[in-house]
């Protein structure tokens, strides 16, 4: 196949739900979302030859993602907020905040792993097998993670 389309065709299907995964995991913007889904899927482009030994390549973006994710968010920590200006809502982007925000403070309430979990499997759409091998654990302990995430969400909405 064509390397490029090979790209295509993994980029239309991953792009959306790796977007989401990180908006729910994350707390990122959309810039940074937008740059994370680029440098994720860069490797495919630059060096398409090395990643035909991907032996599981929706498995590998969610992980590289996840780590760039992570990197981002550390330097977002570390930097300072130049401009707290207030913008206003309409009533509409208002209710959808509220909502996400809802959202938001129940998946606070989870641990780091357990909100992970939820993300991958709900928003990633990935199997137990690949959430497993994204958080370097059991399979028995990422489904036991998804379990108990879901009790603890359950309670707090």
């Amino acid at each position: 196949m064509n390397p490029r389309k090979g790209f295509d065709l993994l980029y239309a299907a991953l792009a959306d739900r790796i977007s989401t995964y990180l908006r729910r995991a994350f707390t990122i913007g959309a810039d940074e979302i937008a740059d994370v889904l680029h440098d994720s899927f860069l490797p495919w482009v630059e060096h398409p030859e090395k990643m035909k030994s991907v032996a599981n390549p929706r498995a590998y973006l969610f992980s590289t993602a996840k780590y760039l994710a992570i990197r981002k968010k550390r330097e977002q920590v570390h930097s300072t907020l130049e401009d707290d200006t207030h913008t206003g809502f309409s009533e509409h982007q208002t209710e959808k905040l509220d909502a996400s925000m809802d959202m938001e403070k129940a998946m606070s309430q989870l641990s780091e792993e357990q909100r992970e979990v939820v993300a991958l499997k709900i928003w990633g759409d990935l199997t137990f097998d690949e959430i497993a091998e994204i958080q370097e654990v059991s399979l028995n302990t990422a489904a036991s993670r998804y379990r108990y995430a879901l009790q603890k969400l359950k309670e707090v909405l």
